[in-house]
């Protein structure tokens, strides 16, 4: 069964999750169910488009889920540390969205997490140089983005001034 469909099943996913690991976990996933659930071989393909549409919509759901708790734990955390209001705060998730992915992540392991330069590294598998470069960088980019330029004013110089405390 796995080698007359994974093919067609791949293509079914691979046409509604753009990434490509995702899309093989999912076929993946729905050969592990048929495995365990699929008596007869019969009507095979549709059963396992059928599994693999319910294994997409899982993945969608679940990724959902995911950017949501990660957007309430940053602005939670962004809150609870800094005391910033409801406008502030938008400001602020602006500026980290605007940084670099590993910039962002350093940032927030070094600000709000409260790690050392030498646990940053650990945790993003890289040297301590590389996360002290990081934190400059991203520093430097949300000085500007925060600024006073900005159109609310000290946002940038009241929040930035936390920032470079820590």
């Amino acid at each position: 069964m796995y080698d007359a469909h994974f093919i067609d099943v791949l293509r079914y996913v691979r046409r509604r999750v753009a990434d490509r690991g995702h899309a093989e976990d999912i076929a993946a996933e729905t050969f592990m169910v048929a495995l365990a659930k699929l008596t007869s071989t019969e009507a095979a393909l549709p059963w396992l488009y059928a599994t693999a549409r319910n294994k997409v919509m899982q993945y969608y759901r679940s990724a959902a889920r995911r950017r949501r708790a990660e957007q309430s734990l940053i602005d939670n955390s962004i809150v609870a540390a800094n005391g910033i209001s409801h406008i502030d705060r938008l400001a602020v998730r602006e500026a980290l969205a605007g940084l670099g992915n590993r910039e962002r992540e350093v940032i927030l392991l070094t600000y709000w997490d409260q790690l050392s330069a030498q646990e940053v590294a650990t945790v993003l598998g890289c040297s301590t140089a590389s996360v002290w470069t990081a934190l400059s960088r991203g520093r430097g980019k949300l000085r500007q983005l925060l600024g006073e330029e900005s159109s609310l004013g000290g946002v940038g110089q009241t929040w930035m001034m936390r920032v470079s405390v820590n």
